[in-house]
């Protein structure tokens, strides 16, 4: 009887010795578990911050970038800086967007004057290290945004190529109706607007800047009479007659900020 109770208490306590391993297994296996689950949260939540972040970030346009490096720049003139030295991926986190390095790069591109320098660039020529050397003692002189301008329009041949619209393709060599300023530089050519959609602007006169001039000018210029924006437009046939005629315009106009 002894034997038969000893026995029990040995298997008895064996039960409990067995019970405690598996609970402290169990516990070990949750919170094995429960790190996990914290862990994915943790990642979901980062996953998802990130996520969120980029579709908040803001959609920049060209014109976005070129007013930033505008801002830029007159900052940099007030500080008494000669050069200013830009890179695409910084001008991103500056403007809270993303994946927008190839618009950044063109309005980098558009911005640089003739004695301004790339630094920085691939293969590809798109990338956040692309960077910029702005020269800023004459050029911050030459931006003409934000006041009346004073222009010559006549025949002439082209300088640059470039292709501006799908319609707008200027070839160096050939001749345009261009568009000189007050230093007699060849700076824009004349366009006349024309929509396969029934639009009020078909048929006027617009001048189109060339882009090593677009610091100082900016892209577009539409062609009022007296040279503000309102009132009566300038259409491209009065204007081509008038330089047939003459062999020459003079032309006044407010170039907009």
């Amino acid at each position: 009887m002894e034997n038969f109770e000893g026995i029990l208490l040995e298997l008895f306590a064996r039960v409990q010795a067995l019970e405690q391993t598996v609970a402290r297994l169990q516990e070990s296996g949750q919170m094995h578990g429960a790190r996990k689950d914290e862990q994915g949260d943790r990642g979901e939540d980062r996953d998802g911050g990130a996520e969120s972040a980029r579709k908040s970030g803001k959609q920049v346009t060209t014109e976005d970038v070129c007013s930033y490096i505008l801002q830029k720049k007159k900052e940099a003139v007030q500080n008494r800086e000669r050069t200013m030295v830009l890179r695409a991926g910084d001008i991103e986190r500056d403007l809270g967007t993303y994946n927008r390095i190839p618009i950044i790069v063109n309005a980098m591109k558009q911005m640089k004057g003739a004695n301004d320098e790339t630094l920085l660039s691939t293969r590809s020529g798109y990338s956040a290290s692309f960077t910029v050397c702005y020269h800023l003692d004459k050029e911050e002189r030459r931006i003409m945004r934000g006041r009346i301008n004073h222009f010559v329009i006549r025949k002439g041949i082209s300088p640059y190529t470039e292709s501006m619209l799908p319609s707008l393709k200027v070839i160096a060599g050939e001749e345009y109706l261009l568009v000189y300023d007050d230093e007699s530089r060849c700076v824009g050519v004349v366009y006349c607007h024309s929509e396969r959609r029934a639009a009020a602007a078909n048929g006027q006169a617009e001048i189109c800047f060339f882009d090593c001039y677009y610091a100082e000018y900016g892209r577009w210029h539409r062609m009022f009479r007296d040279g503000l924006p309102r009132g009566e437009r300038i259409s491209y046939e009065e204007l081509l007659s008038k330089i047939t005629t003459d062999g020459r315009m003079e032309y006044s106009g407010y170039i907009r900020m």
